[in-house]
């Protein structure tokens, strides 16, 4: 799964929604296996990212 928010609010919000939705369905979150990566938008990184994220 990725999650991508412009902004660290946008981004707490898709952990807290995830979060949710993996209590629900008693899914277990795995913490270790997670990495949050703060990227410095710009054009070139924006392509970058959807091009990686289309093959997720």
């Amino acid at each position: 799964m990725c999650l991508m928010g412009k902004d660290y609010g946008d981004v707490q919000l898709l952990i807290d929604l995830s979060h949710t939705f993996v209590n629900e369905e008693r899914y277990l979150l795995q913490p270790t296996k997670t990495a949050a990566l703060n990227i410095q938008y710009s054009e070139r990184t924006t392509v970058a990212i959807q091009d990686i994220c289309r093959f997720i």
